[in-house]
């Protein structure tokens, strides 16, 4: 090296030149010399790469210390680096997890969770979703809720009461239909009491009031015999409707008058509605019952002949004994049409009967008879002929029918077949004779 001052060449490590004196400046490191030059230790002397001791001070110097000095210094800087990645890559796994929180609490995203997953599992492996407790407990309620709603509907549709209702009324319209046109077989139970049926199924039992003791009009009504609707009447009205042998519905207006006071109540326990349930059914059964017993006994019943008339009578006949003939009730049973039963009391025979009798009890399904003196037409206008006339069996019961004027036969049919022993007719009203007041009725025929 040379010296600023004399500019004579020195030795690299001298303090003084040793021409002037002057004293000499530490040479500084450039970047070219690092890997040739040493630091020593102890005075800081800046020395040739190999110098084994310090020209400054004298002190040992270890090239591989300052070495891994260096190199320490350098495995630092990269360690540094080293943390600074690893700080990024957290960091970024922070800013994932949270951006999955949000979308999972508030729905920001519809993005599917499977995807949202392997996305994370690129940055980091086996991280767990992570769920807020409120979000846990908010979604416990919604089931909760749920299963509540669910429940609540169940219930409601276990049974449509109002659908089961229009069912059992168009039900009840289709066999008021039947009975008007006479589809059905029909049985007289007793007097006031009738059913209907269909190939031996019970359709309907019809009760008047005047033959209950609670006044009450009642009618059954039954669908594959089974009672699905009974009707109650009398100042106030009840509507029963019933499925499967349970009560539905029970449809009460205080004023039978007028409907528009009605209330349903519809499967219900209190006691009210449970002692009508009760009291239909038992009802019911007890009709269906008469009218089963009724039933056999008819579809068993021979029917009537007239080899089956042991005796015939008659509350009064025409004694014409001083014209040599006498108008008797067995001349309306002789099968004679030039004679005839007349009766025998003044006027036109009002109220008069005349009575079959048979050898036993047969079921018979009306009469055929010869109403007026059908030995001529001539005859026929002069004489009464019965209009009005009611018939009556051996359990009490009846019913009216109208004849027509007709000098022909006439067929009484009955509104139910009857078993009985005997028949009774009676005169309500006539047609008038134009000669005599006498009525006369010329032939009868029960079958």
């Amino acid at each position: 090296m040379k010296c600023v001052e004399c500019g004579r060449e020195i030795g690299n490590n001298q303090k003084f030149c040793k021409y002037c004196g002057a004293p000499i400046k530490q040479i500084y490191i450039s970047a070219d010399n690092t890997d040739q030059i040493v630091k020593c230790k102890k005075c800081g002397a800046i020395l040739k790469s190999g110098t084994a001791f310090c020209t400054q001070c004298g002190a040992v110097v270890s090239a591989i210390d300052d070495k891994s000095t260096i190199l320490k210094e350098q495995g630092k800087t990269k360690s540094g680096k080293k943390i600074i990645a690893f700080i990024t890559v957290i960091a970024l796994v922070l800013v994932v997890l949270i951006g999955y929180y949000f979308v999972e609490q508030y729905g920001m995203f519809d993005w599917n969770r499977k995807e949202v997953a392997e996305t994370d599992s690129e940055v980091v492996e086996d991280i767990e979703p992570i769920k807020s407790e409120t979000e846990s407990v908010a979604t416990e309620m919604d089931k909760e809720v749920e299963l509540e709603e669910s429940s609540e509907i169940e219930n409601t549709n276990v049974i449509d009461v109002q659908d089961i209702a229009l069912q059992i009324e168009s039900q009840y319209d289709k066999v008021v239909s039947e009975i008007s046109s006479g589809s059905y077989d029909s049985t007289m139970i007793s007097d006031g009491i009738i059913a209907y049926s269909e190939q031996n199924m019970i359709k309907a039992i019809i009760i008047r009031k005047d033959v209950n003791e609670d006044g009450y009009d009642k009618s059954f009504y039954y669908d594959e015999d089974e009672l699905c609707f009974a009707y109650y009447e009398a100042s106030d009205l009840h509507k029963f409707y019933f499925n499967e042998g349970q009560l539905v519905r029970w449809r009460y207006c205080p004023d039978a008058s007028d409907n528009s006071g009605a209330i349903n109540y519809d499967m219900e326990g209190t006691t009210s509605y449970l002692q009508w349930e009760q009291r239909v059914k038992n009802d019911a059964l007890c009709m269906e019952d008469e009218w089963r017993d009724m039933f056999s006994i008819r579809k068993n019943a021979p029917q009537i002949s007239s080899e089956n008339i042991c005796d015939v009578d008659a509350s009064s006949y025409l004694d014409g004994r001083e014209y040599n003939i006498a108008y008797l009730p067995e001349m309306a049973i002789d099968g004679d049409l030039t004679t005839g039963w007349v009766e025998g009391v003044s006027g036109q025979g009002i109220g008069e009967t005349i009575t079959l009798y048979f050898d036993g009890m047969y079921l018979v399904s009306g009469i055929e008879i010869y109403a007026g003196y059908q030995k001529s037409g001539d005859l026929y206008t002069k004489n009464s002929r019965p209009k009005e006339v009611y018939v009556e069996f051996s359990d009490g019961t009846g019913e009216s029918h109208t004849l027509n004027d007709v000098n022909n036969v006439q067929n009484i049919q009955f509104v139910n077949p009857i078993i009985t022993e005997s028949v009774v007719l009676r005169i309500d009203s006539v047609y008038p004779g134009n000669k005599y007041e006498d009525t006369v009725i010329t032939e009868i025929l029960p079958y």
